[in-house]
């Protein structure tokens, strides 16, 4: 009757193992997360100077477009990753936000580059 007790108390209950599953998933996105929002940042304060005649914002478009196509990259490497996992994990706010925060921060891309 202990080793029961014992046992059922070391055990991890399912949505223990979900949550961290899907904390191990979303990780290296949010690692990179305040990269691409910094950049963001940076990117939005170059696009509100002032062009000088003869200057473009190409650099800022250039940037943004660089760090867009890093962004969808690695929210369609997400997403294949997320075709492998289980659906409590797929479907776990953790994940439900990592995605909103992927879907803002290519909005936020696309708006800086006039898509």
């Amino acid at each position: 009757m202990i080793e029961e007790e014992q046992k059922r108390r070391r055990e991890t209950p399912a949505d223990a193992v979900a949550r961290e599953a899907a904390r191990q998933l979303v990780a290296p996105l949010l690692d990179k997360r305040g990269e691409w929002q910094l950049a963001a940042a940076k990117l939005e304060v170059m696009a509100m100077r002032p062009v000088r005649p003869g200057q473009g914002q190409s650099e800022a478009g250039d940037k943004a477009r660089e760090v867009l196509a890093a962004v969808q990259a690695e929210a369609a490497a997400f997403e294949a990753q997320l075709e492998a996992v289980p659906g409590d994990v797929r479907t776990h706010s953790r994940v439900t936000d990592a995605r909103k925060v992927l879907a803002m921060l290519i909005a936020r891309f696309e708006r800086l580059i006039g898509k």
